[in-house]
């Protein structure tokens, strides 16, 4: 199974001088967690989620808190592949590209956890997160706060 199967075909877009506020409301209006931040030419600028709206200052640009350079898949690869970069990176949503800078769509650990190329719940060790998870060598799931204050 290939990700353009399993992907959301369309991805909700912010402008990345919009305001944290704005995010908000546009992902709360679409019943989205993540929002790809394009700035000029709609270039994918970054990536951002709730979490990280929550946590910005209501007038905050959107460009300041999201992340950047943004971890992607190319169209075509396989889920197994894609649910190993989210592993591998900490990320839970994947931009889909055909070409570098064209998104096609967008993949979520939800999607891929769907149609079982993921584990079903696999939080943190430590804390019972479900964001920001690496795997350590022993096959435990942390996520980046935990794993730092080891």
């Amino acid at each position: 199974m290939n990700v353009e199967q399993i992907m959301s075909h369309e991805p909700v877009c912010i402008d990345a001088k919009a305001r944290a506020h704005e995010a908000l409301v546009l992902a709360s209006r679409q019943g989205v967690h993540y929002l790809l931040v394009v700035g000029e030419d709609n270039d994918l600028d970054g990536i951002t989620c709730l979490c990280d709206v929550e946590r910005a200052r209501v007038n905050e640009s959107v460009r300041s808190f999201a992340h950047s350079p943004v971890t992607y898949v190319m169209a075509g690869e396989s889920a197994a592949r894609a649910a190993l970069i989210m592993q591998q990176c900490a990320v839970g949503c994947l931009p889909v590209l055909r070409e570098p800078g064209h998104v096609i769509g967008v993949l979520t650990r939800h999607d891929l956890r769907a149609v079982g190329a993921m584990d079903p719940a696999n939080p943190c060790a430590c804390c019972g997160a479900n964001h920001d998870l690496v795997e350590n060598d022993r096959g435990l799931a942390l996520c980046r706060r935990c794993l730092r204050s080891l």
